[in-house]
């Protein structure tokens, strides 16, 4: 498989405030690497991540723009 730059939401754990992605290893993911999350070519949040796995990662909430929810899906990317 081909490593990918866009990807979506898996899951998301309201309780412990990350969301799973799949994106992971495969793609190019890393500790460092910040990703941006879309809906209707909206940026809703920024995430950071938290936990890399070969084909998904989890990832930390950093910027979640007021009024605004993510939800299964929605299209992350790789801002760097």
């Amino acid at each position: 498989t081909s490593s990918k730059k866009q990807g979506k939401v898996l899951a998301i754990n309201e309780d412990h405030g990350f969301v799973i992605v799949d994106l992971g290893k495969v793609d190019g993911i890393k500790r460092d690497t910040v990703l941006t999350l879309k809906r209707n070519n909206e940026t809703i949040a920024t995430l950071t991540v938290l936990e890399v796995r070969d084909v998904m990662t989890a990832c930390n909430i950093k910027d979640l723009n007021s009024g605004k929810t993510i939800a299964v899906n929605d299209q992350a990317s790789v801002l760097k």
